[in-house]
């Protein structure tokens, strides 16, 4: 196991090639090589605090979002942007006084979704942008979207719109085609599509893991860890489900989603486990807490 030390982290991600691990703090963004553990390179956006950012899968350009202000006094959101492969700084392309929730590039690296959500109805929204052209095709009044994320093939988009529910967009018409009740105890933390694109998993507060079929809209299997689920990921091939735990634990759990089967327990963090990923070659993962650290665990065969 090995550990950096980020303070506020926000984000992380990989790069489009897999090579390097992208984490962001509220003000910079951080590469770093996770074999030789070394900082690569940093970039410093114009606009923060920093929530988001995204690659395209092409590897052609770099988008960071930032939010400031408060609900009472007003949100401003801004959208930055970084060309690759060098991710030369090219400026901001967005501003606008909502608030950004989150950005999700689509796996063909054609478009963009951004999600902004309000208590205030009329400023809940899905942005679609063109990449060529850096122009809105398209905004869907919607309403509040905490999370947003792209199925692998690019035909579905979930959100969490008030935690205690999963949507589930067809892209193609735009429609919501699955609305995913959950109970009042248990508030949706985190969600993620499995590799192929058939299910979705949601991680919720009072500690239950639900994976659903998407080709019906209807719960597949549903298993229960010992603390609230503050972050939750796929595997590349889809074996292994890893699920970060809150103050209760602050442990990372590793899950056959197949049966439910808990298959490892890890150990290390002091505070909540609010991000996950798995390397693109399934050889380790990596958590990030609220205790400054990110760690990298070895996956067993």
């Amino acid at each position: 196991m090995a550990k950096w030390n980020i303070d506020s982290l926000s984000d992380m991600t990989w790069t489009p090639d897999g090579g390097l691990l992208v984490v962001t703090s509220q003000s910079g963004i951080f590469f770093f090589d996770p074999l030789s553990r070394e900082l690569i390179r940093e970039l410093y956006p114009q606009a923060t605090p920093l929530v988001e950012i995204d690659f395209s899968p092409t590897s052609a350009w770099l988008i960071s979002a930032s939010r400031e202000g408060t609900e009472e006094n007003g949100f401003f959101s801004r959208l930055e942007l970084w060309q690759g492969p060098g991710w030369k700084p090219r400026g901001l392309i967005y501003d606008v006084p909502l608030a950004i929730s989150d950005i999700s590039f689509s796996p063909d690296g054609t478009a963009l979704t951004a999600a902004f959500s309000s208590p205030i109805a009329e400023r809940n929204e899905l942005d679609f942008w063109d990449v060529t052209s850096w122009l809105i095709t398209e905004t869907l009044q919607t309403g509040p979207l905490l999370n947003i994320k792209i199925s692998p093939d690019g035909e579905l988009l979930a959100s969490s719109p008030d935690q205690y529910a999963l949507r589930v967009m067809d892209l193609g018409g735009k429609s919501w085609i699955y609305n995913l009740r959950t109970s009042f105890t248990g508030a949706v933390n985190s969600f993620a599509f499995s590799p192929d694109g058939l299910f979705l998993a949601s991680g919720h507060y009072d500690g239950m893991i639900r994976i659903w079929d998407l080709r019906t809209g209807l719960l597949q299997l549903e298993f229960q860890s010992q603390e609230v689920i503050q972050s939750l990921v796929f595997s590349p091939d889809g074996r292994l489900l890893a699920s970060g735990g809150s103050y209760e634990s602050n442990l990372v759990r590793v899950w056959d989603p197949s049966t439910g089967l808990l298959l490892r327990t890890l150990e290390g963090h002091t505070s909540s486990v609010t991000h996950l990923l798995f390397s693109p070659e399934n050889q380790f993962l990596v958590s990030g807490s609220y205790d400054g650290i990110l760690r990298i665990w070895g996956i067993r065969p």
